[in-house]
């Protein structure tokens, strides 16, 4: 092998160590969000789901909730993907969008049994403990999401992330945790996102 090619090979496997995307082992499975959709998983150990903010700029986190934050930029927010990832002291769940437009974002403290929006049918969620996120001002009667839209996660704090609805405008999701958790709420740009970081409740 040339010296060439090994620097290429190189500056390749630093990129793909340093992507800060979910390992994940897909298998189908049926959604409210789309038909088939996968199952996502973090391999162990899980890898974070990154950001380009230092954490000292994050803010507090609250164990107060709701938690609710208002829709901004021009027009409706395009949910693109989802992913989970796992922090030393908390964990985290990322939504992503096209262009940068943002939609309102409520996160309630809820509690089973749960249904699917609008079908009406049983959703299991694995947890102790468990949030609702929801999302406004999304396009159409389906947001046109395309992304994962199921995660056992298994993390320390967040056990379980699954789609409750996807209907005229509003997308909801149950979060499945070990135990009661605080909740922090911000959002990234290039490309647009909404974080939400869970950390086990003192």
């Amino acid at each position: 092998m040339t010296i060439g090619r090994i620097t290429v090979f190189l500056c390749c496997s630093s990129l793909a160590a340093c992507s800060g995307q979910i390992a994940s082992t897909p298998t189908p499975a049926q959604s409210v969000l789309g038909s088939p959709t996968p199952t996502v998983s973090p391999m162990a150990p899980p890898t974070p789901a990154s950001t380009t903010a230092p954490v000292s700029s994050l803010g507090p986190f609250t164990c107060t909730l709701p938690v609710n934050r208002p829709a901004s930029g021009s027009g409706l927010a395009q949910p693109t993907t989802a992913r989970v990832g796992g922090q030393p002291d908390y964990d985290r769940i990322v939504f992503e969008y096209a262009g940068t437009a943002l939609p309102s974002l409520s996160v309630t403290a809820v509690s089973p049994p749960f249904v699917s929006d609008p079908s009406g049918r049983p959703l299991t969620v694995s947890g102790n403990a468990f949030l609702e996120i929801v999302f406004r001002e999304l396009p159409g009667i389906g947001s046109g999401y395309t992304g994962p839209s199921r995660f056992k996660a298994g993390l320390p704090i967040l056990t379980d992330l699954e789609p409750r609805g996807d209907f005229e405008g509003v997308q909801q999701w149950i979060v499945g945790l070990s135990g009661q958790a605080c909740v922090r709420v911000f959002s990234l740009t290039s490309p647009t996102r909404l974080v939400i970081d869970l950390e086990k409740a003192p």
